[in-house]
């Protein structure tokens, strides 16, 4: 009895309002199914963004879409790096860029796979670790193959240093 009072006091929703209200709510529906899948799913960030976008239109507010944002900075942020610190061999001025480490390289790989980030700098981070590793195992046998210090082994081992220097920015 009561309920039928308070639905005589206060007109019903119209037809239109509860569709769009419907509608609305599968779309939230839908972007939290679609961001839940994002937290186990590698996704490129332009994926991520549009995910972060679609929230910004339907107006969420939901602890996933703060996680979703949290992500992108940091995607982007690994992004920079990656191509400031590794990718880009001199600086506008001719300048050598900032070197990484091998630990650093290394940790920049972790940090994609923790942020579920599918990336093909991923690729070349990874591509540019193997290279350090085979020019460590070229100097490692420089060094090993010389006993007593000769001009054709400085030659080499100039050579090594140049290669590391100017191609694997490592």
């Amino acid at each position: 009895a009561a309920l039928r009072e308070a639905d005589a006091a206060d007109p019903p929703l119209r037809l239109a309002e509860a569709r769009a209200l419907r509608t609305r709510l599968e779309q939230a529906e839908a972007w939290l199914r679609a961001a839940e899948a994002s937290l186990v799913e590698a996704k490129e960030l332009r994926e991520l963004q549009e995910l972060q976008r679609e929230a910004e239109v339907l107006r969420l507010q939901a602890p996933e879409v703060a996680a979703l944002r949290a992500r992108v900075a940091a995607s982007k942020r690994w992004m920079a790096r990656v191509h400031a610190d590794l990718l880009r061999r001199t600086s506008s001025r001719g300048k050598a860029s900032a070197k990484l480490t091998e630990a650093e390289a290394e940790a920049l790989v972790r940090e994609a796979a923790e942020l579920h980030l599918r990336a093909e700098e991923t690729e070349l981070v990874r591509a540019r670790l193997s290279e350090a590793a085979a020019w460590k195992a070229e100097v490692g046998a420089a060094l090993g193959a010389t006993s007593a210090v000769g001009v054709e082994a400085l030659q080499q081992m100039e050579r090594l240093h140049a290669r590391g220097e100017q191609e694997l920015n490592l």
